[in-house]
């Protein structure tokens, strides 16, 4: 009967193993086809429909975060205490981000409404991306 048992939970280690590494390569590249196909109107869209690769991002981000992750977290803590540094790059990054995206996709209104919609658009995704990578360490 363990050895049932010991058989399963190494199934679902595998099995979480595997959705976390596919939601992270389709979620960088969706944000990725996501951010072209926003910025060069339907770049992306004319060839692939970001639905489907929508649905294996939250297929796969379903499985990763309700799958057991108490075998990793020891070592998930160890990599992240060396490497805050990556958060705070990442963060500053993602606002960076939001702030291009946001500027250009408002080029109809006005320019000083344009700029401080920007900022504070790229302030708040800064701050939640923050927020969220930190939550990840407790």
């Amino acid at each position: 009967m363990t050895e049932k048992i010991s058989k399963i939970k190494n199934y679902v280690v595998i099995i979480q193993r595997i959705s976390n590494e596919v939601f992270s390569i389709f979620l960088i590249g969706y944000l990725f086809f996501f951010l072209l196909d926003e910025v060069f109107n339907n770049f992306i869209s004319n060839f692939i429909n970001l639905n489907y690769i929508l649905i294996i991002v939250i297929t796969t981000g379903f499985l990763t975060v309700f799958l057991d992750r108490n075998s990793e977290s020891k070592i998930e803590n160890s990599k992240t205490k060396n490497k805050q540094w990556l958060n705070y790059i990442i963060t500053i990054g993602l606002g960076i981000i939001a702030v291009i995206v946001v500027f250009f996709k408002l080029q109809d209104i006005n320019l000083i409404l344009n700029i401080i919609i920007s900022i504070l658009s790229g302030l708040l995704i800064s701050l939640v991306s923050y927020l969220f990578l930190n939550n990840n360490r407790e």
